[in-house]
């Protein structure tokens, strides 16, 4: 792990070296990383930023997989390793208007298979004050939405499917013998024989937002910025649990309940602060310091774990006009609890008691 660690400083070295002969100042607002502030960009300003992310064995920086996720039990909805893609575009119509629009695809370890994530966010910004002389320099406010998208998860392994299985009949144990599956739910126990081979999968996993989000801005220094902020945000969330429905016929000719069905819908509400910082004079890298908490409105029997603790660091190194590269990363307390809705439910609630982070680094463009 301590290689790891120095591998990362020496390449954040590395960069920040590669910039010691720069002299002009940093426009913040046009090589900011992370997407909370209350800054627009001049008018016609337009970037595209493309980055990689990534936590496993190899880049675990924060000890958080070894330490975490390791000692956790293995089941259909435990999550592992990540890996994916990020495209970020802005554009500013107006000097006091930014547009912004994000694209990620992830591939996620999850139980015994890869859930495949496609996130699309896009926000417009509207810059409502700008002042040198009050108290707080700057107001704006951001309206946006969110969606989520995951492929279809089959379960290959007999003992995720059976910890599938168990959870959508609600039962106390199952046993799997080929075709033939014994429930035992207090102290009834009964069989039931399917046609197929016995499955277990997820499908129509998705979630869609629209938030708000008022944003102030307080100038320290020329070069340091303090931003604080709230959102509200609303999301509706689709998720359905398949197996074969001569189990969930003979579970309810049992008198029992069975829902596969999971969706639902909640409110958000979050608060955060954003720290951003120019090195100056004589070397064009800035960092962004990050806090977020956020809590999560949601019914009665799905209430285990609703709230998140969100730290972030963003770090832009700039090349020239044109080039800047972006390193940085993400801690979240309660794993990925909020940041794909979907992913939360009545059976997989109870294992977001663990931290999930990621590194990530691109490179950025403005035409």
């Amino acid at each position: 792990m301590m290689k790891n660690k120095t591998l990362i400083a020496a390449i954040a070295i590395i960069c920040i070296s590669l910039n010691l002969t720069a002299s002009d100042d940093i426009d913040m607002a046009r090589y900011m990383g992370s997407d909370i502030h209350a800054l627009t960009p001049v008018e016609g300003y337009k970037s595209v930023i493309v980055s990689y992310r990534l936590v496993n064995d190899t880049i675990d920086v924060f000890d958080i997989k070894e330490e975490e996720l390791s000692s956790s039990t293995q089941n259909y909805s435990s999550i592992g390793d990540l890996d994916g893609f990020g495209l970020k575009a802005r554009y500013a119509p107006l000097e006091s208007l930014l547009l912004q629009l994000s694209l990620t695809k992830d591939s996620i370890e999850y139980g015994d298979g890869k859930l495949r994530n496609t996130h699309f966010e896009v926000f417009a910004r509207k810059r409502l004050i700008s002042s040198r002389y009050t108290f707080f320099n700057g107001f704006a406010i951001d309206g946006g939405f969110v969606y989520d998208h995951g492929q279809k998860l089959s379960f290959t392994s007999a003992s995720t499917i059976q910890s599938a299985i168990k959870n959508i009949l609600q039962a106390d144990k199952v046993t799997i013998n080929s075709n033939k599956v014994v429930v035992k739910k207090g102290a009834n126990t009964y069989a039931s024989l399917t046609s197929e081979p016995v499955y277990a999968s997820i499908d129509s996993m998705r979630d869609a937002t629209v938030y708000l989000r008022a944003i102030l801005e307080k100038k320290i220094t020329n070069y340091q910025l303090l931003n604080c902020y709230a959102k509200v945000g609303h999301t509706t969330i689709s998720t359905k649990l398949r197996t074969n429905p001569e189990l969930i016929a003979k579970a309810k000719s049992e008198g029992y309940e069975v829902e596969t069905d999971l969706g639902r819908d909640e409110w958000t509400l979050a608060a955060g602060l954003t720290y951003s910082m120019e090195f100056h004079p004589g070397i064009d890298l800035m960092t962004e310091w990050g806090y977020r908490y956020e809590y999560y409105f949601r019914d009665s029997d799905i209430k285990e774990r609703d709230y998140n603790h969100i730290l972030t660091a963003d770090f832009t190194f700039v090349l020239d006009k044109e080039w800047s590269l972006h390193m940085g990363g993400r801690i979240m307390f309660s794993q990925l609890n909020g940041q794909i809705p979907y992913l939360y439910n009545r059976y997989s609630k109870t294992t977001f008691d663990h931290r999930y982070g990621y590194v990530y680094a691109g490179v950025g463009y403005e035409f």
